[in-house]
């Protein structure tokens, strides 16, 4: 069967754990902290990441003061319009302590507002000044789609949810 990236982590880190005790190192710390630090650092590249924009994602158009209000108000609309208020993490911290793994299902919300967010950014047109803001702009939505998605799912995949805390 093809391993998950769960049973791929619990391999590297049985092996790691194993190379510790043959060298006698299982009772110094920083050796398992090191140890540790790498399974996770190998492990967590081949876990998927937030979708990344480039420039050539966005609409760019002239800089003019026109140009540069109307964008001010799309993004102030975009904010007002869709922000959730809520904390993903949390709520699926909470989920995880109590065993209630139907409360997932409140990062819902979440993952429509930043899906419908980054639709909306990606249309805004963007005075060339503004490009490499409103590019780090949606990569972080994008960053908080892909963290949101995976907090929903982290009783079926919890290193995504490692992932994400990550990200």
């Amino acid at each position: 069967e093809p391993l998950t990236a769960a049973d791929m982590l619990g391999r590297s880190f049985m092996a790691k754990y194993a190379e510790l005790h043959q060298a006698g190192l299982t009772n110094d710390p920083n050796a398992v902290s090191n140890a540790m630090d790498q399974v996770v650092a190998e492990n967590s590249a081949a876990l998927a990441s937030p979708k990344a924009y480039s420039v050539a994602d966005i609409r760019t158009i002239a800089d003019s003061a026109q140009a540069t209000g109307a964008y001010i108000a799309a993004i102030k609309t975009v904010y007002t319009q869709y922000a959730t208020p809520q904390d993903e993490a949390k709520i699926a911290g909470e989920a995880l302590e109590t065993g209630n793994t139907d409360e997932l299902t409140k990062v819902d919300a979440s993952i429509s507002d930043y899906k419908s967010m980054l639709t909306r950014l990606l249309a805004i047109p963007v005075p060339m000044t503004l490009e490499q803001n409103h590019l780090d702009l949606v990569n972080g939505m994008s960053a908080l789609l892909y963290s949101a998605q995976a907090f929903r799912h982290i009783d079926a995949n919890p290193l995504a949810g490692f992932a994400a805390v990550k990200v």
